[in-house]
């Protein structure tokens, strides 16, 4: 029988004491060379034949350390759990028995861990947190609809005499210099833009309001920090990345060569359905709802940040140095994905992890108390993850990974038939079409339009035919549902995964959804449509 003790040491750690009783040592020392018996060959003895004795003078029993530490590992959890300690951070385990080791006496070793406080929160029942009833107005709807008319409208060429409003798309000259001297890369000819897309530097479009065809001026603007290194802002600030100090400024010359404006035309029934919905009516409810489900979600998140902070609050506890240290490398280790991800180096950004480490250690201590009540809580209240909620989560990782793989190998047939494929010039061909839409030759468009599907079917029936030994109907089938996919997906990011707005219970709605339309006779993309509808649709 194993024994134990547990010494209290300084503030949270514990030293924990345990003995493997000699039976078991002596057990697993015979094992373990009754298997070396197996696997080894020794000159004189057959396999399997040599004596124990012999076997111990060639190999010590030293030489089975991956089997003791198992052992160690093993009774150690053992001792966790008849003890009720709760540990944090790796454990500190003290191997020197095993310098000593006997096969005919206990193995005794020792672990020093940091243990988890024990956190009492009372007063989480029965609080109250009101929910602000958020309603969309109708500027909101009128917004919204302005944004899916726009994809329809046609543009137009004003007079040299028109000045320039927000929603106005001009095209410039530009150069920018800092100090009088030419700067890098801020420079451009017949560039394009929209008053108000905010794509440029801060306060460069909106200077732009009131200037008519043919102008020529010069704006101002204050320069985002580390712009000399060639670098983007991340969206918060970071340790390192902006000292204090007067900001850089630039002077551009503009250059007004052309101004659009955008003519939005009426809403139809036309456009709902090149929206995918059947009636005006139908659009104007998927847009109202689709802004109310936006609200719920962020009042739902407000609601969970006053909880939060609620416990923090209500705990007395001090997090275990271990695992302060923990959240603030994941908070670093957070922040350098998100650099990288913005298309910066991490020594271009000015981050510094060191700074860091001492910024944003009381945040995430902050964090951390967060954390343990709502650990606690959950012990409380018997709240845990089972592992069938671990399987159902694995398997919805393997479908994904699967469909991806699955996507990649279609990804990588359609490049190798590429060459063998008919020849059609789709981007010369987009870029009329473009052109086409800007000019406002509506009907020119909607032939081309029409051209570019038909060379795109013509296209998919050559690959399918020669490389996949499918029917053009299958294809054409597939094809359709994942564009269908793709659309559902942009009007309702609440169903993309990769979207921060994603609600998997409303996605596993339409998708089971569409598998019952399937069964009774719907085409897959029919059958994702006629879903989504009805989840989002329905009074």
């Amino acid at each position: 029988m194993m024994e134990y003790d547990v010494e209290e040491l300084e503030k949270q750690k514990r030293k924990l004491n345990i003995t493997i009783p000699e039976e078991v040592v002596s057990k697993r020392i015979n094992d373990a060379y009754k298997q070396l018996n197996r696997e080894m060959k020794m000159p004189g003895f057959r396999p399997g034949k040599i004596p124990q004795k012999v076997l111990e003078k060639q190999v010590p029993m030293q030489s089975f350390g991956q089997m003791f530490q198992e052992l160690m590992q093993e009774y150690y959890e053992e001792a966790l759990h008849k003890t009720g300690l709760r540990p944090t951070g790796q454990p500190e385990i003290d191997h020197a028995g095993l310098q000593d080791i006997k096969k005919d006496e206990p193995l005794k070793f020792s672990v020093i861990l940091e243990v988890k406080p024990d956190i009492k929160i009372k007063n989480y029942k029965g609080l109250k947190f009101k929910k602000k009833e958020s309603v969309v107005t109708e500027e909101e709807l009128e917004e919204t609809l302005i944004k899916v008319l726009s994809r329809h409208g046609s543009l137009d060429l004003m007079p040299a005499d028109y000045a320039a409003v927000k929603g106005d798309i001009l095209k410039i000259d530009f150069q920018g210099f800092v100090d009088d001297q030419p700067m890098e890369n801020e420079k451009a000819d017949d560039f394009e833009l929209r008053i108000g897309d905010k794509k440029m530097l801060d306060g460069f479009e909106d200077q732009l309001i009131g200037h008519k065809t043919g102008e020529e001026f010069e704006i101002k603007v204050i320069l985002p920090p580390n712009w000399n290194n060639k670098t983007r802002r991340v969206s918060f600030p970071i340790p390192g990345a902006s000292e204090e100090q007067e900001d850089d400024r630039a002077t551009f010359k503009i250059k007004i060569k052309e101004v659009k404006q955008l003519s939005l035309p009426e809403l139809s029934q036309e456009i709902a359905k090149r929206e995918g919905f059947d009636t005006v009516e139908e659009l104007h409810r998927a847009i109202k709802v689709d802004l109310q489900s936006h609200k719920d979600q962020h009042e739902e998140l407000r609601i969970k940040e006053d909880i939060f902070n609620m416990l923090v609050k209500e705990s007395d506890a001090e997090p275990p140095e271990s695992i302060i240290e923990r959240e603030l490398k994941f908070m670093i280790e957070g922040t350098k994905f998100q650099i990288a991800q913005s298309g910066m180096k991490i020594e271009d950004s000015g981050f510094e992890p060191e700074k860091a480490m001492v910024e944003w250690r009381e945040k995430a201590i902050f964090n951390t108390k967060g954390y343990m009540a709502l650990e606690s809580i959950a012990q409380v209240e018997n709240i845990h993850i089972t592992q069938q909620d671990m399987e159902a989560e694995y398997e919805v990782l393997a479908k994904q990974k699967a469909l991806q793989k699955q996507l990649d190998e279609q990804a990588a047939q359609q490049a190798e038939i590429q060459a063998e494929a008919p020849k059609y010039e789709f981007e010369v061909k987009e870029a009329e079409y473009q052109q086409l839409v800007l000019d406002g030759e509506a009907e020119k468009a909607t032939a081309l339009r029409t051209e570019i599907r038909n060379a795109e079917r013509e296209q998919t029936m050559f690959e399918v035919q020669q490389k996949m030994g499918q029917t053009v109907q299958q294809s054409q089938e597939a094809i359709q549902l994942q564009t269908t996919a793709q659309l559902i997906q942009e009007q309702y990011p609440i169903l993309d995964e990769n979207s921060q707005d994603y609600n998997k219970e409303m996605a596993d709605e339409v998708i089971d959804l569409r598998d019952a339309f399937i069964v009774q006779g719907y085409q897959a993309s029919d059958a994702l449509t006629k879903a989504t509808k009805y989840v989002f649709l329905s009074p």
